[in-house]
């Protein structure tokens, strides 16, 4: 059974509305169930009232920033799975990201195919297991 066919549940958040359908639409098809919104503080809502099995977030958005999402949403799912999407990666990496949490982090820069993006989360979930 593939990850995607256990109906594996994905907070998707990005504040590039076409992209962030493309990514949407194509997980879906791959058997992923998406929730999509398009900042942190919408993020932060959506997950608590619809907890998600991983995170895949772009980093540089309005209002609360990419970083701060991870950090407070590992707060209370510290082995939360994070696949962070964006064109604008930190100097350090991952270092930012992963210091001081448990669950897997995985780096994705803008632009990548959308084969990677399911490679990547069946790395994560892998990793997570």
């Amino acid at each position: 059974m593939t990850l995607a066919a256990k109906k594996l549940q994905v907070l998707l958040v990005d504040d590039d509305t076409l992209l962030a359908l493309a990514m949407q639409e194509f997980l879906t098809i791959s058997g992923y169930v998406v929730e999509t919104v398009g900042d942190g503080e919408q993020a932060l809502l959506t997950f608590t009232n619809r907890p998600a099995d991983v995170l895949v977030t772009d980093l540089n958005m309005p209002g609360l920033h990419g970083l701060e999402l991870i950090r407070r949403l590992r707060e209370t799912r510290p082995f939360l799975p994070v696949v962070v999407v964006t064109g604008h990666p930190p100097a350090d990496r991952l270092a930012d990201i992963q210091r001081d949490h448990l669950g897997s982090t995985v780096l994705v820069e803008k632009p990548a195919s959308p084969e990677y993006l399911l490679a990547v989360l069946d790395t994560v979930f892998d990793a997570s297991a």
